[in-house]
């Protein structure tokens, strides 16, 4: 098991790095066996309140989330994946949190409907926040919400992502 706080980085991907979150998006969206089409992407480099970022374990890309703030304190991870081999070495828990860190307050974060292992990884990731409500189920996802408190410690995220070599 890896330890990813000392390789793990989440990074807000500068507008450059568009086309490598679209391909990530892409092979999320096939492999959920969902429409590939997601006209919402571009919005996250022009509107307020939408950043894209990246994980990275060492030089290695191992993910990506889209974080929208719906309303005044109100987040959401809209989509969250993670490069199959670094599932279930503690990348994508170590990611999630330094996202709640980077943005506190309030948390929306619902797993695909019929999605098992997402739906186990939130369960288990938002588990330590309170007020944690049980899972509500809206057309078939499980939605979690719970309040991710300021910690001015998160050493994970970094402002943009490099233009290095995109692994």
């Amino acid at each position: 098991m890896m330890t990813p706080d000392h390789l793990l980085t989440v990074e807000r991907v500068a507008r450059e790095h568009h086309d490598l979150v679209a391909a990530l998006l892409y092979r999320y969206l096939s492999e959920l066996g969902a429409s590939t089409d997601y006209p919402y992407l571009h919005l996250y480099w022009q509107e307020a309140g939408r950043t894209p970022y990246l994980f990275r374990v060492g030089d290695n890309v191992a993910g990506f989330a889209l974080v929208r703030n719906i309303e005044r304190g109100l987040h959401e991870i809209a989509e969250f994946w993670v490069e199959p081999r670094y599932r279930r070495r503690g990348a994508g828990r170590a990611a999630a949190l330094a996202l709640f860190q980077a943005h506190p307050g309030e948390w929306s974060v619902a797993s695909y409907p019929g999605n098992v292992g997402a739906e186990l990884f939130w369960r288990n990731a938002t588990a330590g926040f309170r007020p944690h409500i049980a899972p509500s189920h809206d057309r078939g996802a499980s939605v979690y919400r719970f309040r991710s408190p300021a910690d001015a410690g998160n050493t994970l995220l970094r402002e943009s992502a490099s233009p290095s070599a995109e692994r």
